[in-house]
């Protein structure tokens, strides 16, 4: 008799274990150390070891300049780190400056996110620009690495200003701060790059956003934007090359600009901030306007004389091309009703040959 086969299956209780992964991160600007690029990165690996509890295996100089780098880190981990990073704020002129502004904005940092920065330091941004005697010109801001979900946040936004002479840059933020405040934005500071000295340079308008959950800064964009023009439809007239906000000083500037508060402050659904600026390359001063939180308002310029009505449009001064505009304004608002908002006249420029008239520009306020 055949004795029967036991069949024995051993049930194996098999513990799934994850496989560690590696990911990577980038640090931007970070100062370089005495010993190079490569000894920073070492340096920074070992922090951030230290910091977020995860095993760097590798670190990497991909970027560098007299004295800071980009360092890359690659870490092993069984899945990538939750990291939260700050926006670049505040703008120093230099790393001391940067340094001496780092234990407030961590404190900041910490009331606003309600997390601990595990890596701080004062980046070099890499957006450097070039003066005129071609050297280069760093920005460095207050950086924050910490790890966890964000109350809030703090997320900064530029604007740029193609002129850098701007008179009054602290007292220009405070005012841009106030009327974004007013327009209901959740705007936390304002602040100007660039100062007075620097007259080749453009000017960038800095605004910190306190985000609010659940928003990201494109929906702030999209919502809220701060909008940024010469002057509301500028007019290029064919006689000529003088508009109503290219001026030959900053005194014939602020003239233009209380006219154009006066002109246009009614027709704006919400806040504006108009300022002036000087092109120390051309010599020239813009007129300028913020629009904030904009409406669905826009405006349509005209120049009289060039669309076929009878006026010669050329004057040998400003002031008499303010005495004509009046009955000028009329004229138009006669034929085209009430949505002709006014005019502005431009200033002479009395250095380009041969004489430089001024002229009318008018405003048709439209909806987009």
């Amino acid at each position: 008799m055949r004795k029967p086969i036991i069949l024995v299956f051993v049930l194996l209780s098999v513990r799934a274990i994850a496989s560690p992964s590696s990911s990577t991160y980038t640090l931007s600007g970070f100062p370089k150390a005495a010993g190079g690029c490569q000894t920073t990165a070492d340096h920074v690996g070992q922090n951030f070891s230290a910091a977020f509890e995860v095993k760097v295996v590798a670190t990497r100089c991909i970027r560098q300049t007299a004295s800071s780098a980009d360092i890359e880190l690659r870490y092993v981990t069984e899945k990538p780190l939750d990291l939260v990073g700050s926006d670049p704020w505040p703008l120093h002129r230099t790393h001391e400056a940067c340094r001496r502004t780092l234990e407030q904005e961590e404190k900041l940092f910490r009331d606003v996110t309600g997390l601990q920065p595990g890596i701080s330091y004062c980046a070099e941004r890499s957006e450097t620009k070039m003066s005129s005697e071609d050297s280069f010109d760093p920005r460095f801001s207050v950086i924050f690495l910490s790890r966890g979900t964000p109350q809030k946040e703090l997320r900064s936004l530029s604007y740029r200003i193609d002129d850098g002479g701007i008179p009054g840059r602290k007292v220009l933020a405070e005012r841009i701060l106030a009327q974004a405040k007013l327009a209901g934005l959740p705007v936390f500071d304002v602040a100007l790059d660039a100062p007075p000295e620097l007259r080749n340079y453009d000017t960038d308008i800095w605004v910190r956003i306190l985000l609010p959950p659940g928003w990201s800064t494109e929906g702030i964009k999209r919502r809220w934007f701060l909008v940024k023009t010469d002057l509301v439809g500028p007019a290029a007239p064919t006689q000529g090359d003088s508009r109503p906000y290219k001026m030959p000083s900053l005194k014939d500037c602020e003239q233009q600009r209380a006219e154009a508060e006066r002109t246009f402050s009614s027709s704006f659904s919400n806040r504006v901030v108009w300022f002036c600026a000087w092109n120390y390359s051309d010599f020239y001063a813009s007129l300028y306007h913020l629009r904030i939180k904009p409406g669905a308002e826009t405006f349509e310029s005209i120049v009289p004389g060039d669309d076929g009505e009878p006026f010669v449009n050329q004057y040998r001064t400003h002031g008499e091309c303010e005495r004509e505009k009046p009955q000028i304004v009329e004229y138009y608002r006669q034929k085209l009703g009430k949505e002709v908002v006014g005019g502005l006249c431009s200033f002479n420029n009395p250095r380009p040959e041969p004489f430089s008239a001024s002229h009318l520009t008018l405003y048709l306020f439209k909806e987009w």
